[in-house]
């Protein structure tokens, strides 16, 4: 009698090679996303004042997906300004030239253009802790809400 398919050794070899194949790409995924970003979650990566430029060009870069994801890193990187340049108020704001210029990351970049440079600001809410980026790149992006003249 020929019977046609597979017997039970030829599945349980296939299912074996699936799940090495499984693993193996979880722990490359795993490694790809640790290295994308502290912690080894979301989409991008952010630095603190506190890395070393010197030695790393692509340090203070920030990357994103998408401009929501970008405004996100900048307040984060951001927070530190504010704790070593406290002003009076209620609510602080700092441009995003400032934050270059005093290198708590590089220049940032349109997400579709890179030579487009985005420029803006980020509104520190002391009341409830919270920090707001406002960007404008050009006519690619425009945060709602953005202020032409909290940004000079």
């Amino acid at each position: 009698m020929n019977q046609k398919g597979f017997g039970k050794l030829e599945v349980m070899a296939f299912l074996v090679v699936v799940a090495l194949s499984l693993t193996i790409v979880a722990i490359l995924y795993n490694q790809v996303m640790s290295s994308v970003s502290p912690g080894g979650t979301g989409t991008g990566t952010y630095v603190t004042p506190d890395q070393d430029y010197e030695n790393d060009d692509t340090a203070n870069m920030i990357m994103a997906d998408d401009y929501a994801s970008l405004e996100k890193q900048i307040a984060e990187c951001s927070a530190p300004y504010f704790l070593s340049n406290s002003q009076e108020g209620d609510v602080e704001v700092v441009t995003i030239l400032t934050l270059v210029q005093n290198q708590y990351f590089a220049a940032v970049q349109a997400l579709d253009d890179p030579d487009i440079l985005c420029t803006g600001y980020v509104e520190h809410h002391k009341q409830n802790g919270t920090y707001q980026t406002y960007l404008k790149c050009e006519d690619e992006y425009e945060t709602a809400g953005y202020d032409v003249l909290k940004d000079k």
